[in-house]
């Protein structure tokens, strides 16, 4: 019996090393499809076109991708309107976000339940349609053009309450008997919001000004603006239909640009980007 047991053991084992293995080359396998494409867009942002005496060939290496991306576009506009975009939608989005999972983990009102299914439902609608109305509400409003950057603040900020998840999960883990207590010292609602709830939620509030942050940055500006209004990825899709020269390399200069801030600042702030996803995606 004990020689079975024995047997049985380097079996298991056997099998655990084939699976881990199995496991470890897929993820191997996810990792090189996921990075070959910036790998490829870091090398073609330095491929450059004109004659290179060392290798003899019409195809180069430099930054003069980089130097025509900085003189001879208005990359630095785009750039500067997408922080400032970027900017104050994330500290909306906060301010809503936190405000709404505050008002749903701990606050007791009538249709609080009914609240929140009509949130989730809303956010089950497509969003198309809902860009359509807006698009069609920034027309009525004036907010496109010269306004865009304001329409843009609008359109991203709009729906923002409805990602509250994050907030509410945080503020679900925080013992309810701190709140009575401050009640009980005298301590007045926004005292105890300022004060007491909002230094135990900072993780949240990070994940959520982070996440506001990178909107613009991932996304078409949602008016339609001038190109003096465009956000980063307006410009650097009218720069693909230009007449300047290498503007696909030019256009992979600018995505390794753009990259290396947001890659800096969700490297800084990775625990609470982890905890923040870990929250929103554990809803029980």
């Amino acid at each position: 019996m004990t020689e079975e047991k024995a047997e049985r053991r380097i079996k298991r084992k056997e099998k655990g090393r084939l699976a881990n293995a199995l496991i470890y080359f897929l993820l191997t396998v996810m990792a090189i499809f996921w990075l070959l494409p910036t790998i490829g867009m870091v090398i073609e942002s330095f491929h450059c076109t004109g004659y290179d005496p060392i290798l003899g060939t019409d195809d180069r290496f430099g930054i003069d991708n980089y130097v025509r991306l900085f003189c001879e576009t208005s990359f630095l506009k785009w750039f500067g309107n997408t922080l400032l975009v970027g900017i104050v939608v994330a500290v909306v989005q906060t301010v809503f976000q936190i405000s709404v999972g505050y008002a749903l983990s701990k606050s007791r009102f009538r249709g609080k339940r009914f609240f929140a299914s009509l949130i989730a439902v809303l956010g089950m609608f497509p969003a198309a349609f809902i860009y359509t109305i807006l698009g069609l509400m920034m027309a009525k409003w004036n907010l496109k053009g010269s306004n865009a950057l304001i329409g843009s603040i609008l359109v991203y900020s709009a729906s923002s309450g409805m990602g509250y998840i994050c907030a509410k999960k945080c503020f679900d883990g925080i013992d309810r008997s701190i709140i009575e207590a401050a009640r009980v010292d005298g301590a007045s609602e926004g005292r105890i919001f300022f004060k007491i709830m909002l230094p135990l939620a900072k993780p949240a509030i990070v994940y959520t000004l982070l996440m506001g942050f990178l909107v613009p940055w991932n996304s078409f500006s949602a008016t339609a603006p001038l190109p003096g209004e465009y956000l980063v990825a307006d410009g650097m899709a009218e720069m693909l239909n230009s007449s300047i020269p290498d503007a696909f390399s030019t256009f992979c200069a600018g995505g390794v640009v753009i990259s290396i801030p947001i890659v800096i600042l969700v490297l800084v702030l990775k625990k609470y980007f982890v905890y923040g996803e870990t929250l929103r995606n554990c809803r029980t």
